[in-house]
């Protein structure tokens, strides 16, 4: 009976470390992603501000400058008395208010981008944003020098991901 627990023991810790390993694995892809990601802060030291000067640097002409990519952040500070919006392209265009997908009224917002694409922003003052208070940032795919690497990274996540669903029913 002793010889049947210890050989349970020995069983359930060698599986108990290869969970441990794929978790391992796990954190070391999400550590080497967050490295990656960059933070950016819109309008620099101005913060996120309706222009007053028709020279100055236009919140487009920032993000033109800058490549954003899947994993990024962008950081919006802004006074109490305005307001960031989400909003789609038409809403953008027409500097619309007043139906937009998300809304934010913190003072300090950051948003990171899961999805490469499009991002319409604007204020939630209509004035300011016909000021030029707005921004569309275009968020490119995920990082890398080749679509090839990127795969075997998936590719390796879902082989990980498969041997982690292999062995959580011998745990368990």
């Amino acid at each position: 009976m002793l010889i049947f627990m210890m050989a349970e023991f020995v069983i359930n810790l060698n599986h108990h470390m290869k969970l441990c390993h794929v978790l391992g694995l796990f954190f070391l892809l999400f550590l080497m992603k967050c490295i990656n990601a960059t933070e950016f802060k819109v309008g620099g030291s101005n913060g996120w501000t309706a222009p007053t000067n028709q020279n100055a640097l236009n919140y487009n002409q920032w993000a033109q400058k800058n490549r954003f990519q899947v994993g990024d952040s962008i950081v919006f500070v802004y006074s109490s008395e305005d307001s960031l919006l989400q909003v789609t392209r038409e809403d953008y265009e027409k500097c619309n208010t007043e139906k937009p997908i998300r809304t934010f009224k913190d003072g300090h917002t950051t948003i990171k981008f899961y999805e490469s694409g499009s991002h319409y922003y604007l204020s939630g003052n209509r004035a300011n944003c016909l000021k030029n208070e707005k921004l569309v940032v275009l968020v490119m795919a995920y990082r890398g020098s080749s679509s090839g690497t990127s795969s075997q990274i998936l590719s390796f996540i879902g082989g990980a991901g498969a041997l982690l669903s292999s062995i959580l029913p011998l745990v368990m």
